[in-house]
């Protein structure tokens, strides 16, 4: 993976540093070319006083995307007794360096661990966490939210390593485990993370709540005849409440194929789930018809690789399905009774889940059809499935800081709020 990559740069880069770590006045001279002179009184303001500490990593770049340099420092304290490393980044803005987050690092060993890397837009923070298990995070700074982008973990576990890449604002996923000795990939899933928020919840900036599908590595079959973005794309996002799970589509497709009989094909959309319910793994597919969006209403039916139960087979009637036609394609949503699917939701985080848009472009040549999913889908096998995230109130997938946040607040309280 590409972050793994960027680890190795980080460890190797390492050694270039004096093992005791380096001054302030040292960091100056060496940042000298990038920054006047009074932006780096600004940065010293921010730092620890005095001159007891160190400054382990550090890297120049563009982390805010403004086109102007930024600065990350790793800095080490003297006589802290612990094994912790302070991050401060910092930001031009408007002419001055300010400093937009600062938090706490552990180290494993020594304070080099904790490396620093800006690339593309983002501000990478490697650590140790022990012996052969590694973090990256990746940062990004965006109208005075500080985002966390994205997370890579390895981790060698006996014979085999482990690594996995979290992406909190396009919601990939991408896991890999590879034989140690000899390099070979032993498996590989790729796969969307769903966040389901609690219906009503505002998400706000530096948060994503949707997914969107929209390259032809989405497109798990028929790619052939997959012409683009507007042939098939889609936005996917999710809810839920005590009773139900809710879905939303928004779907991109320049013809739609409409069955204009029972039994004939069209345009559809597909929910598989793995649910936890029995011993057995068992695999519920809800599929969704459009209808004509006029007199005949959307409609669903639902298949299983298990017998369904009577009383799961009660659920069925609350179950709900709508669509409308739009300028771009369609629009559809459901609503699923979360009994249906999940015994107790306040002990699930997370369920195994894909969802797969069917696009016919030619009524008279069904057999090319163009199928876009939200993860490598295998359905013998759950665990090419992606996953719905159940986010509980006040809680959020990623982290995203307001700079701002603490003097909003302060104005409000002396205002009355």
């Amino acid at each position: 993976m590409l972050k793994y990559l960027f680890l190795l740069n980080l460890i190797f880069s390492c050694s270039l540093y004096s093992q005791s770590g380096m001054t302030f006045e040292e960091l100056k001279f060496k940042v000298a070319d990038y920054f006047d002179e009074t932006l780096l009184n600004d940065l010293g303001k921010e730092l620890p006083n005095g001159n007891n500490f160190r400054i382990w990593g550090w890297d120049v770049g563009d982390f805010s995307g403004d086109g102007y340099y930024d600065i990350a420092i790793a800095v080490r304290k003297f006589g802290v007794g612990n094994r912790k490393v302070d991050v401060y980044l910092f930001c031009d803005i408007e002419g001055y360096l300010v400093k937009v987050s600062q938090f706490e690092k552990d180290f494993y060993e020594i304070p080099l661990e904790v490396g620093i890397v800006i690339k593309d837009n983002v501000c990478y923070v490697t650590q140790k966490e022990k012996q052969f298990h590694w973090f990256i995070e990746g940062y990004t700074f965006d109208n005075g939210n500080i985002i966390l982008v994205d997370k890579f973990e390895t981790e060698k576990q006996q014979n085999h390593t482990k690594e996995t890449y979290k992406n909190f604002i396009d919601l990939k996923v991408k896991e890999k485990i590879i034989n140690t000795k000899n390099g070979d990939v032993k498996q590989e899933i790729e796969f969307l993370t769903i966040p389901s928020y609690p219906r009503g919840s505002i998400v706000y900036k530096g948060f994503t709540n949707f997914a969107e599908l929209y390259k032809v590595e989405n497109v798990i079959k028929g790619s052939y005849e997959w012409e683009g973005i507007k042939d098939l794309s889609y936005k996917i996002s999710s809810g839920y409440d005590s009773e139900f799970l809710y879905f939303h589509f928004d779907v991109k497709d320049d013809v739609l194929i409409l069955p204009s009989c029972e039994d004939c094909k069209g345009d559809y959309v597909d929910l598989w789930f793995s649910v936890p319910k029995s011993k057995d793994t068992t695999l519920l597919k809800l599929s969704m018809y459009l209808g004509d969006f006029t007199e005949e209403k959307a409609s669903f039916s639902i298949s299983s690789n298990l017998e369904l139960d009577d009383e799961l087979k009660d659920y069925f009637s609350k179950l709900k399905v709508v669509s409308i036609e739009i300028d771009s394609g369609y629009s559809i949503k459901c609503k699923i009774p979360l009994n249906l699917i999940i015994d107790d939701l306040e002990k699930k985080k997370d369920l195994l889940f894909t969802a797969l848009v069917y696009d016919y472009d030619n009524e008279f040549k069904l057999e090319n059809v163009s199928v876009m999913a939200s993860s490598k889908f295998d359905e013998k096998n759950s665990r090419y499935f992606g996953k719905i995230v159940f986010i509980t109130e006040n809680n959020w997938y990623g982290k995203s800081t307001n700079i701002y946040s603490d003097k909003i607040l302060q104005y409000l309280r002396e205002y009355g709020f």
